[in-house]
């Protein structure tokens, strides 16, 4: 009897121990085939991609006294998990812990700048490893539209034949410090960068729709003295705008020098017409001087190469500039010919070619000797460079008798070459004050007898 006595005390507290669930050791729940549902699925799942969670809650109908497992995977489409989404859940699996009914299945997605059409992915949720639960794998698709923003950047770098020019080996940025420039429909600098090293420029999203130009000026250039020959640059320019324009690149090969290291003269290497949030960019490349004629206008000195004085004028007259005075202290002095008469010629600029200056041929001035009167053309062509301390007008010209076009310049060997500075910076020389014209009749043949 003391053994059956022993039995059922032991009975009675295994019973009393089992009225609260624990989970561990024998349980009070009678095990079944429960049911899961995943809710919290829309009928079009569409997301825009950006750093963004969302979630998806699991429910079984009864807990279990063991842990419920389901794994999540991909099984299609054109999103890849890990690149464009993740599955955040550890390992793809989704735990319902032993007691409990719920449960949440986690999804990121993931955000680049790169365009990209829109992605599409279907997960699976459950498959045939799932135990102790009743559950028909159910798949959640989803689609991925491309993250774009408005706002457009543009870097630019560039290289030189600096090696090849001047025989040293030298990095681009040490050879020329550039600026990068955005300039509106009216000629004006809106924007830019200025750095020490290859420039950066984002600010488009701020400006007003329009078309905008990208050009490139100096700062400043190396001076390589008695070797100083001009260095070609070629320059890059690189387009980004994020989830719309990946990496789009404009190559300018050789397209500028060293030779006018100025902010007077600039580069246009692009257009950006802005429309909202869109941009079209195109090459468009043409080199200007940003020159105002009127600052132009007034008295010029100089010499030439046969040091013939100088003391012309310039003037504007309806957006053109006309010279006045040109050769006059060689057709005075060394022609021996007094000028009666004299015409302002225009000087026709060209500034996408470096400032260059042309002068057709025209009639210029009438002289007399020996009482009978000469007609004389000019016709030249130089170079106006506003870099430096002040502006240098080059021109290289020839007089030629009107009837004939015999020409001075080919008589004395060689057309006159005059450089020119405003008189406001220099010198200012009357033909009255001219050398002493022996040094100068030294140089030149005796003129012929008509």
């Amino acid at each position: 009897m003391k053994k059956i006595f022993i039995y059922s005390v032991l009975f009675a507290l295994m019973m009393i121990s089992c009225d609260k669930e624990d989970f561990t050791g024998y349980s009070t729940i009678v095990p079944t085939a429960p049911t899961i549902t995943v809710t919290g699925i829309p009928a079009n799942i569409n997301f825009v991609e950006k750093d963004s969670t969302f979630t998806f809650n699991v429910t079984m109908s009864v807990a279990q006294v063991v842990d419920v497992v389901l794994v999540a995977k991909q099984i299609s489409g054109t999103a890849k998990e890990g690149e464009d989404f993740k599955i955040l859940n550890d390992a793809g699996k989704l735990t319902i812990l032993a007691g409990a009914t719920t449960g949440q299945f986690k999804l990121k997605i993931l955000a680049d700048d790169v365009k990209e059409v829109t992605e599409t992915a279907t997960v699976q949720i459950g498959n045939e490893t799932t135990a102790n639960a009743a559950f028909t794998p159910v798949n959640v698709t989803f689609t991925i539209q491309n993250s774009s923003t408005d706002e457009l950047s543009v870097d630019m770098s560039w290289d030189t034949d600096v090696l090849d020019a001047v025989g040293v080996d030298l990095t681009p940025i040490e050879v020329a410090d550039m600026r990068l420039l955005i300039v509106d429909s009216n000629g004006d600098i809106v924007d830019g960068a200025d750095g020490a090293a290859f420039e950066s420029w984002a600010g488009f999203n701020a400006l007003p729709d329009g078309v905008y130009r990208v050009a490139a000026d100096f700062y400043a250039t190396l001076d390589f003295g008695d070797i100083n020959a001009p260095v070609t640059l070629s320059l890059s320019l690189e387009f980004n705008q994020p989830g719309v324009i990946n990496n789009e690149t404009l190559d300018f090969p050789d397209v500028m020098t060293n030779e006018n290291p100025c902010d007077a003269y600039r580069t246009y290497l692009a257009t950006v017409t802005k429309a909202g949030t869109s941009y079209t960019i195109e090459k468009s490349v043409q080199a200007e001087w940003s020159a105002d004629f009127a600052s132009l206008q007034g008295p010029w000195t100089g010499t030439d190469q046969y040091d013939f004085n100088y003391d012309v004028n310039i003037t504007l007259i309806d957006d053109t500039l006309f010279i006045y005075g040109l050769g006059v202290d060689m057709i005075e002095n060394y022609w021996g010919e007094p000028v009666t008469a004299h015409d302002a010629v225009p000087l026709l600029f060209d500034w996408s070619s470096l400032g260059a200056v042309e002068i057709e041929d025209q009639y210029y001035f009438t002289t007399v000797f020996s009482k009978v009167h000469y007609d004389y053309n000019i016709v030249g062509t130089g170079k106006l460079s506003l870099c430096g301390a002040e502006p240098v007008l080059t021109i290289e010209y020839d007089i030629k008798y009107s009837e004939d076009g015999w020409s001075i310049g080919e008589y004395v060997g060689g057309l006159f070459v005059a450089t020119l500075t405003p008189a406001s910076t220099g010198k200012s020389i009357s033909i009255s004050d001219s050398k002493n014209m022996s040094s100068v009749m030294s140089k030149l043949p005796q003129k012929p007898v008509r």
